[in-house]
């Protein structure tokens, strides 16, 4: 008499266990909702971005008619320009990213993930912009070029802005984070796809 061995019976019934699940589904209607829910997020941030920067223009167009001794024109239309330079830059990088039109899994993906790579390349490319210009304003009041405005305004314009690149590194931080795992959940996703 043959007797069988116990290790092939445990495979035999674990293969025949497994092979009986239905196949993983994967959520394409709830990737669906979330590219959707991204869509009007970027429309939002898109709205918050072209607030801040009207706030930044109007600021720089009222220092150059009500002081406009306090700092030069030239540095003001420079400051201008950047703004607008930046925001026209934003507008062509995120000109595909308005909203998904339906597609298919595989092409809902990689909008997906083109979305989310250039949302952390803006969020990048903005930090420093703010570092620098928060540098070139340390650099400007400690030299002593604006003698028209008292150091004490000099030194809380540079606390505040500072507290402004601080805020905008934590949240780049923190939505650099979520990018991560987007992509980290984008990748798995496609792996079903193809799998």
């Amino acid at each position: 008499m043959q007797q069988s061995d116990p290790h092939t019976e445990d495979w035999e019934t674990w293969a025949a266990d497994w092979q009986a699940q239905g196949a993983v589904t994967p959520p394409w209607p709830a990737l669906h909702a979330e590219v959707a829910r991204r869509s009007r997020r970027v429309r939002l941030w898109w709205i918050g971005e072209l607030l801040v920067a009207m706030i930044a223009i109007g600021n720089c167009l009222r220092v150059m008619w009500q002081s406009p001794e306090s700092i030069p024109a030239s540095v003001l239309w420079g400051l201008i320009a950047l703004v607008v330079f930046h925001m026209a830059w934003v507008q062509w990088k995120r000109r595909h990213q308005w909203r998904a039109r339906t597609l298919d899994p595989g092409a809902l993906i990689a909008f997906e993930r083109t979305r989310t790579q250039t949302s952390v390349l803006l969020w990048r490319v903005s930090i420093w912009i703010s570092l620098l210009l928060w540098m070139a304003l340390m650099v400007w009041g400690l030299a002593g070029l604006p003698e028209t405005l008292p150091a004490r305004n000099w030194a809380m314009s540079g606390i505040a802005n500072a507290l402004v690149v601080l805020v905008f590194a934590l949240i780049g931080v923190v939505l650099g984070r979520r990018c991560r795992r987007r992509l980290e959940r984008l990748a798995r996703l496609e792996a079903l796809l193809e799998g």
